[in-house]
């Protein structure tokens, strides 16, 4: 007779036998274990090793690092030259106002200084001829024999490169030759403002205390306020100016090709010939 253990107590018992002799428990026949796919398997394998390598990584990276600190006499890490902390000097902006001679951007023609209708009022006219397209102020100051200032004035101009202009200064007084004018020159602006000879002056004429003078306009727009300038002469020497804005002295000038006439009173003014100057 052929013998088994009993599951629960452990006692040799029949192999047949379906209930334990000894402590009564029911007896099976053994369960054989069950193969596993092999599908499952090689997945388990695979979650096995990622998470594992989830686990080796940081050791791994933790090492590098530690290496990568190291003073290069004991790490192979070539280390990076370090980076400058010093402030680059950033290159100074051209400001739009500044400084400059005259030599710089015109040429003098000619000095006028006259008494004008106005008692003890004196005009100083100085023409100039434009070598760069600019805006330019300058500025006279009017010194007594002693040093004393007893006057000062103004003007800015447009100038263009190859062109006439000119500087126009009053002071309310007489101006004798001890007395001395300090000048100085300043740029305005790098651009020009409007169309270069917007207008040209056509024809003009006198008729006693007036000039007339045609204007035709040569651009479709005019920009800004474009204005005149006249140069009065008599025999070829500056002996009067004029200055006045298109808008005001020829309003019908509305586009290409149209005219106006413009009326300027002269007085008693003895002049021969005229310089008309366009500025944008």
């Amino acid at each position: 007779m052929s013998a088994k253990t009993c599951w629960n107590c452990r006692n040799q018992i029949d192999s047949n036998a379906v209930v334990c002799p000894v402590c009564n428990a029911p007896q099976s026949a053994p369960q054989q274990p069950k193969k596993m796919n092999p599908v499952i398997i090689v997945a388990i394998i695979a979650v096995s090793a990622f998470f594992g390598l989830r686990e080796v990584l940081p050791i791994i990276r933790g090492v590098d690092k530690a290496a990568s600190s190291k003073p290069a006499s004991e790490s192979s890490v070539v280390k990076e030259p370090a980076k400058s902390t010093a402030k680059k000097e950033e290159p100074t902006k051209t400001e739009t106002t500044k400084s400059i001679t005259a030599e710089d951007c015109f040429d003098d023609i000619e000095r006028a200084v006259y008494q004008s209708k106005y008692l003890n009022h004196t005009n100083i006219i100085e023409k100039v001829c434009g070598k760069v397209d600019s805006q330019v102020k300058r500025t006279v100051i009017l010194k007594d024999s002693t040093g004393n200032v007893i006057g000062k004035s103004e003007d800015i101009i447009t100038l263009e490169a190859g062109k006439n202009n000119f500087f126009a200064f009053n002071f309310d007084t007489e101006i004798t030759d001890d007395m001395t004018m300090d000048e100085s020159t300043k740029m305005q602006s790098e651009w020009m403002r409007g169309k270069n000879d917007g207008v040209e002056l056509v024809t003009f004429n006198r008729n006693e205390k007036n000039i007339y003078l045609t204007f035709r306009q040569t651009v479709d727009d005019l920009d800004g306020l474009p204005s005149f300038k006249l140069l009065y002469y008599k025999d070829g020497q500056i002996v009067g100016h004029e200055s006045g804005h298109f808008s005001i002295y020829s309003d019908e000038l509305c586009g290409k090709d149209t005219e106006s006439v413009t009326e300027i009173y002269v007085g008693d003014l003895d002049f021969d010939d005229l310089e008309y100057i366009y500025e944008p």
